[in-house]
């Protein structure tokens, strides 16, 4: 059994609608249309396309009504003590937001310092002297926080002589240093014909380093973990 095919509708012509329409008032007994109809038909798309563009803009309105409070976001900001040498505080930095971050920027007593971004997520600054410190985390949004405090902890002074002592042809030099540590292996002495001599041995304990007992003058150079240093002039008599 073979089912018959349907044929396509065909669109009626401009004359028919027109003649169809015209019927349609005669029948309802009313005045007869004036309007050409390409003329509504032309009107009904301006309008279906009016409408079209009118939802369009309601839509992005909503959107940008709804978004609207996420350009007025700020992030989160929480700055702790990480571990360092004594003497370098080192500050971590980490902030909580969905929004993308844009920058970090650290600014001490006036000066900016440069901002370290870790393998972990986590931004660090190592303030080079004591101060005002201020983070500022800012994100895409260009909203931002900022916190202040004030540093302390950072060793800015040169070690100091605090004696020295003979031991048979060694000589022991003790030093104090607010950072509590030297750099003994970075610590030499210097003849006037430019020989450089290291330490035969140093006690971090007592904070010393022997010498051999020199027969000439030497300039002694003496440094901690935080880059101060100190240098002697020793006089043989």
């Amino acid at each position: 059994m073979f089912r018959k095919k349907e044929d396509k509708v065909k669109p009626i012509t401009q004359a028919t609608a027109s003649q169809m329409l015209a019927n349609v008032f005669d029948a309802c007994g009313a005045e007869p249309n004036t309007v050409p109809l390409e003329v509504l038909e032309s009107y009904s798309n301006y309008r279906r396309e009016r409408y079209a563009l009118q939802r369009s803009v309601l839509a992005i309105l909503l959107a940008l009504f709804l978004l609207m409070p996420i350009l007025f976001l700020t992030p989160e900001v929480v700055v702790a003590s990480a571990k360092g040498i004594p003497g370098r505080p080192i500050f971590e930095i980490t902030y909580s937001s969905f929004l993308p971050l844009r920058r970090i920027s650290a600014m001490l007593n006036g000066k900016k310092l440069p901002v370290y971004e870790m393998d972990t997520g986590v931004y660090q600054v190592r303030p080079e002297e004591n101060g005002h410190l201020e983070i500022t985390v800012t994100l895409i949004n260009e909203q931002s926080t900022t916190q202040s405090m004030e540093v302390t902890g950072v060793d800015v002074t040169a070690p100091e002589l605090v004696g020295s002592t003979q031991e048979g042809d060694k000589l022991v030099i003790f030093f104090q240093d607010d950072s509590g540590e030297l750099d003994y292996e970075g610590i030499y002495a210097k003849t006037a014909a430019g020989e450089m001599i290291a330490p035969e041995a140093w006690d971090p304990k007592s904070m010393s380093v022997t010498f051999r007992f020199p027969r000439e003058a030497l300039n002694i150079f003496v440094a901690d973990r935080c880059g101060n240093s100190l240098q002697l002039a020793l006089t043989v008599y």
